[in-house]
């Protein structure tokens, strides 16, 4: 098991660096890393952390690396891998927001232009990812199974969102059990104990990050009650949990307009990583520092990135033990076949706003 932690922390490590485009993009590159670790194991489980790290709120690679660090390394791997992933853009952000005290902008753009480079390699996953979905099938099947692709691309490029999607192809998993009845029943126990042993972790690492920043008063317990509350309604993907943090830090005042969507949005949307992760953490070093001076925004940053892991592996954790426990079902099984089809349809989303965003970043030269 050690040996396995050792060779996951840092791929997934490495994953956090090069993790331009957001949680969906990060599919194929997690996959990449866990073909290269198949002594783990884990590869072939992928799936089932995509479907329930689809249908929690919170942040999607992060929930995806304490799925697969659960998996192959206990409770040691489930707590590890996501600040594995997650640490090098959310010290990247906070890196960035000191500078701006002291410098210019333009060090948003330096880091864009290297996100260029990055984002060519992310768009060959993708689309080795979309390939490799169509040759899963053979004959007649893979013409469905591209119209599937089609399908979804065309839906959610349109404005129908990810969770919706991901749902109506639940519901599409029950029409199949008419095609094929005969449902596989096999007992499966809920690990009662098993589950709030590992929630209860998940409770205790959020009290920690919160406990430096609540000694520093009334103010500094709205932030993580705040913080808390977005993260547990950050559903569909890193771009709506901004408009969530609008609500609940720039509308209250917690946060300048300006500073908020002129800085801080800049920097999340060009560093690599989870945007609620560099969002909730940029936001707390913004209202620590404009209290109490840098130091405070530290402490304030530290909490806003224990919150976002901690808080999106807790819902991820529970609801990742009540799938395993229904997992055997048929309609599952037939879902997990239909969620690779759903994701290489939704990544083609992924490529248009890599393609877009490198196209921003190079029209500055």
């Amino acid at each position: 098991m050690k040996n396995k932690l050792g060779r996951l922390f840092p791929a997934f490590l490495k994953i956090g660096v090069i993790g331009f485009g957001g949680g969906t993009a990060l599919i194929p590159v997690i996959e990449k890393e866990l073909d290269k670790n198949s002594q783990t194991k884990t590869g072939k489980g992928l799936e089932k952390h995509v479907v329930v790290a689809s249908l929690t709120p919170g942040a999607l690679p992060v929930e995806i690396a304490s799925g697969v660090g659960a998996e192959a390394a206990g409770l040691r791997g489930m707590l590890l891998l996501p600040f594995a992933i997650s640490l090098p853009g959310v010290l990247a952000t906070i890196l960035l927001m000191v500078l701006f005290l002291r410098s210019s902008d333009r060090v948003i753009e330096i880091v864009g232009y290297l996100s260029v480079l990055v984002n060519v390699y992310i768009l060959y996953l993708i689309l080795l990812y979309a390939r490799n979905t169509v040759s899963a099938y053979s004959g007649g099947k893979r013409a469905l199974v591209c119209l599937g692709i089609a399908g979804v691309f065309f839906a959610n490029h349109s404005g129908i969102s990810t969770l919706t999607i991901i749902f109506s192809a639940f519901v599409l998993s029950f029409a199949g059990l008419f095609i094929t009845p005969k449902i596989s029943v096999k007992k499966c126990n809920l690990d009662v104990k098993k589950m709030l042993a590992e929630n209860l972790s998940w409770v205790v690492v959020m009290v920690c990050f919160c406990i430096p920043v609540i000694a520093f008063g009334a103010g500094s317990k709205d932030f993580v009650a705040n913080g808390i509350l977005s993260s547990f309604l950050s559903f569909g993907g890193g771009d709506a949990y901004l408009s969530i943090a609008d609500g609940v830090f720039v509308e209250p005042g917690y946060v300048d307009e300006s500073e908020f969507y002129g800085r801080l949005v800049p920097v999340a949307n060009a560093l690599p990583g989870s945007i609620l992760c560099k969002v909730l953490s940029g936001t707390g070093f913004m209202i620590g520092a404009k209290s109490g001076g840098m130091l405070y925004g530290l402490i304030y940053a530290l909490a806003g990135y224990g919150i976002s892991v901690s808080a999106s592996c807790l819902a991820f954790t529970f609801v990742r033990h009540i799938y395993e426990y229904f997992e055997h079902m048929r309609v599952f099984r037939i879902f997990k076949r239909l969620v690779n089809i759903v994701i290489a349809g939704l990544l083609f989303n992924v490529v248009l706003k890599l393609i877009a965003g490198s196209l921003s970043v190079l029209s500055g030269f």
